[in-house]
């Protein structure tokens, strides 16, 4: 049985969804392409990242959500348009300094998905 309300939030959530997978679909499929320059791969990929929020969209604040898409574009300016910190930091409105925190954090994160046992030696 679905209440009002749980049929509320079930829209919300889908048209949330939407809004972010037509906003970020081509930029994440692109970043994804970059690094595998495989076509197929790169569409698994995306599609992998946006089940997986569709999966948690119950559970992921905007502001994290939020986070995650700025961490995503900050890496893309940084590394695929090889702009300095400083130049990302103008384009998108915030501070050079939040730019690395954000770098830090998400090589942090890499790091740890891809070597788990580096995270001893640190």
């Amino acid at each position: 049985f679905h209440t009002p309300t749980r049929m509320l939030k079930q829209l919300f959530h889908k048209k949330t969804f939407d809004r972010i997978f037509h906003e970020n679909y081509s930029r994440l499929y692109l970043y994804a392409f970059h690094i595998t320059g495989d076509a197929e791969v790169s569409r698994d990929i995306v599609s992998d990242v946006f089940t997986g929020l569709w999966n948690q969209m119950g559970r992921i604040d905007e502001k994290t959500l939020r986070a995650y898409l700025l961490t995503a574009d900050i890496l893309e300016r940084c590394y695929l348009e090889r702009k300095t910190y400083a130049e990302t930091a103008a384009l998108l409105g915030i501070s050079p300094e939040t730019v690395k925190k954000h770098i830090i954090k998400a090589l942090r994160t890499l790091k740890k998905l891809y070597n788990p046992a580096s995270l001893e030696e640190s």
